[in-house]
């Protein structure tokens, strides 16, 4: 799991920018909490002080649904990217893909963040 380290009194802000022709959802969870739904494909979410959210696990997780069947060419050609943001750092990092079935699967990134 790779750690991100932000500047005492910081503010951290995760952008998701999604890239996909399948139906997508997507949950936003910092140490197993729920911060954010979405099914829209560019979305933020403030995530607070880096004092507060400091050791906490940050999880994005998108499920994607293909109708089309074409579900190989779709993953393919999906592309998840989250940007880590603060005064002073902006990260991108890209999803990992996983085939759930025929007509699912999903991204996701996990990630430890922690004040520097």
């Amino acid at each position: 799991m790779k750690t991100f380290k932000f500047k005492a009194g910081e503010s951290v802000k995760l952008t998701v920018k999604i890239s996909s022709d399948a139906n997508v959802g997507s949950n936003v969870n910092l140490d197993d909490i729920v911060l954010k739904k979405s099914i829209t494909n560019k979305f933020s979410v403030e995530l607070g002080k880096i004092e507060k959210i400091d050791g906490k696990t940050l999880s994005v997780v998108s499920n994607f649904f293909v109708i089309s069947g074409a579900i190989d060419a779709i993953i393919e050609a999906s592309h998840v990217d989250c940007i880590l943001s603060s005064e002073s750092l902006s990260e991108s990092i890209s999803a990992a893909k996983v085939k759930l079935n025929a007509n699912l699967f999903m991204a996701y990134i996990v990630v430890k963040l922690k004040k520097d």
